[in-house]
């Protein structure tokens, strides 16, 4: 069970009256199990590397651009944090959030042992509040606002708990700044704070610069696949949807 605690930050378009209050912790049945992989979604990886830097580039007019400050959320072991770190933002500051002590001991560790605890670190979302480190450039929630096998049913993970951590996420996201969530239960586009974000249209660029495995073949072309998208999708009431959902990086508006 996933825990995180946003100080009660208004966003405009989000119905703020239903959101947590200042230093309230909220206890939201995100994802359960910690199974994660080294470079486990390239595609979404390289894609939000790539956006960024033609973003800022676009915004500074200049060759060097400041590396983005990221965040892991749900980092548990820490591969994904390290993954990130190592391979796609090399120069980046990057923290982890999690709710398990023995996971987060096991991702403090594995960072110390390839020597780049000084700027990738990790901190226990039911002790601190997620702004605790500032705000971010990039957020990541891969894999994280869904269902699992041990946690079925609307009942276990409503649509409402997906769109609470999405408002708790959203505050500690800079405007400009880029969204990565893959894997979700339920489309951003259908919670309140779909107006502060727009779809990054990265979906067609993912699959034309092979990202995607060539091993893939013809199920390779499907938007599904291109964003890992691997868990049943729901409505806001719980009902399965058939539709196929190619959507997984958003940037957050400048508002």
């Amino acid at each position: 069970m996933f825990f995180i605690s946003t100080h009660g930050c208004a966003l405009p378009g989000a119905d703020n009256a239903s959101m947590p209050s200042s230093r309230v912790i909220m206890q939201l049945p995100n994802q359960l199990h910690h199974g994660t992989a080294y470079d486990r979604y390239p595609h979404a990886y390289k894609a939000v590397r790539d956006l960024y830097l033609q973003r800022s580039e676009c915004r500074t007019h200049r060759c060097h651009t400041q590396p983005p400050k990221i965040l892991d959320f749900g980092s548990s072991g820490g591969v994904e944090a390290y993954t990130l770190a190592v391979k796609y933002f090399p120069q980046s500051f990057v923290v982890g959030v999690d709710v398990d002590a023995k996971v987060l001991t096991a991702a403090r560790q594995l960072i110390a042992n390839r020597n780049i605890s000084h700027r990738v670190v990790f901190f226990d979302g039911t002790e601190f509040p997620l702004d605790i480190l500032g705000r971010y450039d990039i957020v990541f929630a891969n894999s994280v606002l869904c269902r699992t096998k041990v946690m079925p049913g609307p009942t276990q993970y409503p649509f409402s708990a997906f769109e609470q951590t999405l408002h708790g996420i959203s505050t500690v996201l800079k405007p400009g700044g880029i969204l990565c969530i893959v894997n979700p239960s339920y489309r951003l586009q259908d919670t309140a704070l779909s107006v502060l974000y727009e779809d990054a249209n990265v979906t067609d660029q993912m699959r034309r610069t092979s990202y995607l495995p060539a091993k893939f073949g013809r199920i390779a072309r499907n938007v599904t696949t291109s964003c890992g998208h691997s868990v049943p999708l729901y409505d806001p009431q719980g009902n399965p949807m058939k539709e196929v959902y190619d959507k997984c990086i958003f940037i957050r508006k400048q508002t």
